[in-house]
């Protein structure tokens, strides 16, 4: 299961608070670039990491939306992070 300490953090305030959604996670740089190698390793586009975002709850799992983009321009798109928990696969697709 592919977990960053952003998306744990985030996640346990999910779970465990009723924040205001969307709610932004702080990456750091090494955070980010993990995130998009991760990203590409699943097969998706992302160059660079730019945002993530924590849009609540769905019936699949926690749900994370991640700002992709190309480096030195203004082409940006995004993708879906599913976190399903221990007991399922958890994944990314396109927004």
């Amino acid at each position: 299961m592919i977990v960053y300490s952003a998306m744990a953090l985030a996640t346990n305030i999910l779970l465990t608070a009723q924040p205001t959604l969307p709610m932004n996670i702080e990456m750091t740089d090494v955070q980010k670039s993990q995130t998009a190698d991760a990203i590409r390793n699943f097969g998706l586009n992302c160059p660079n990491v730019l945002s993530m975002q924590a849009e609540g709850v769905d019936a699949r799992g926690i749900v994370f939306r991640i700002k992709c983009a190309i480096p030195s321009t203004e082409l940006s798109w995004d993708v879906r992070y599913i976190d399903a928990g221990a007991n399922a696969r958890s994944k990314f697709e396109p927004w």
